[in-house]
């Protein structure tokens, strides 16, 4: 039996959607699709105002430009997160500067973003690894208070929720990805959410999405022409994404419970080698969180070498288990903005420590208690060396 990491599940429902899109005969950006899929987000999310966008990367690149960074311009992020997270501020002249993990977990919290805090400081990115927030309402208050913008990148977290309000919604500006990796997929594909307070920079954000240009009110009837406005690019997604995207949100009640089947199984396995001193954390059911869409499930070990054994042997069993992110401040890109690996330190150790196991919605009962039983096995043969 051979378990990939990662699985695609395209049902019957996704599979006519698109083909739906193909016969309509019309698959540019923008069409009823695109139209479709946004509203079921809306919907999703109690309403809040949400753009379409060819993947997280580009959601993220129009917050950047929506949240007037400048050169000179500091906004204090992870470096454990992927480098979108970062390229984004990059391309407005901005400076992103990296904060350590929290003590438990792969967020930043709220302390460690306002340890990196300057005179300088024009937005904090928090980032929600896994589907799980951290500090999310303090930085909101923080933000408010301090006249900060607020960017969630929440690439992984669709159809969680904190504090009484789903992740994406929090900030004035919210970032999704679909790509095939994600809970909910288009292949490619990502979404922009307005907050209510930057809900009137709806057109321009149309506008930066279409080329820089007002062809948006052209195509709604308020104009009998469009033209070129500001700086933008095409960052519309294709109505044939947006048609599988759409299959797919319909679908997400089903498919997070699915994922909390495995997460749940993986995390009773954790549970009874709680007390080894050589597993320093995992995934756990969330608290203070409504909803939970069970992303990912990850372990970090108390040392780079534990990892590779567990890793190794679990490729033996024909199990893939991988790692994730390298640390954007660990990074050549980071080192050349003068990071070194010890300035964050949790960050260094947990990241070249943690391994993640499958999960996915059409992981088998029978591929699920597989993998349990092989890790269980490597486990207690590492706790026995202990």
């Amino acid at each position: 039996m051979r378990i990939p990491f990662n699985r695609t599940v395209i049902g019957s429902k996704e599979k006519k959607a698109v083909m739906s899109a193909l016969e309509r005969g019309s698959i540019a950006g923008g069409g009823m699709f695109t139209l479709n899929a946004e509203k079921k987000l809306e919907n999703v999310l109690g309403g809040a105002r949400v753009l379409a966008a060819t993947s997280g990367t580009h959601a993220l690149e129009m917050a950047a430009v929506l949240s007037g960074l400048k050169p000179g311009d500091e906004v204090v992020m992870p470096s454990f997160t992927y480098p979108s997270t970062a390229n984004c501020i990059l391309k407005t002249g901005a400076k992103p500067v990296f904060a350590d993990v929290a003590a438990q977990g792969m967020n930043s919290g709220i302390e460690e973003i306002r340890e990196k805090m300057s005179g300088r400081t024009r937005a904090i990115l928090s980032v929600h690894y896994g589907g799980l927030s951290k500090d999310i309402m303090e930085m909101r208050e923080m933000a408010d208070r301090d006249g900060l913008v607020l960017i969630e990148d929440a690439a992984q977290a669709l159809g969680s929720a904190a504090s009484g309000r789903h992740l994406g919604t929090w900030g004035d500006f919210g970032c999704f990805s679909f790509h095939e990796t994600k809970n909910f997929k288009a292949g490619e594909g990502g979404a922009l959410v307005l907050g209510k307070a930057r809900e009137n920079l709806a057109e321009r954000a149309e506008s930066i999405r279409n080329g820089g240009t007002d062809k948006a009110r052209f195509a709604r009837g308020q104009t009998n022409h469009y033209q070129w406005i500001e700086e933008g690019s095409m960052y519309l997604p294709s109505d044939i994404l947006m048609a599988l995207l759409g299959a797919q949100i319909d679908e997400m009640d089903s498919i997070i419970e699915k994922r909390l089947a495995v997460f749940n199984a993986y995390e009773r396995l954790l549970d009874k080698y709680g007390g080894c001193k050589f597993i320093k954390e995992y995934s756990k059911a969330p608290s203070g969180h409504e909803a939970f869409n069970a992303h990912l499930f990850y372990v970090v070990f108390d040392s780079p070498e534990r990892r590779r054994f567990f890793q190794g042997q679990m490729e033996k069993d024909s199990i893939q288990a991988f790692t994730h992110y390298w640390p954007l401040h660990m990074s050549l890109m980071g080192k050349s903005m003068g990071y070194h690996d010890e300035d964050l330190k949790r960050t260094c150790e947990k990241a070249l420590s943690l391994v993640r196991l499958p999960l996915y919605e059409n992981l088998s009962s029978e591929e699920m208690e597989y993998v349990v039983l092989k890790a269980d096995c490597i486990l207690r043969e590492m706790a026995r060396g202990e």
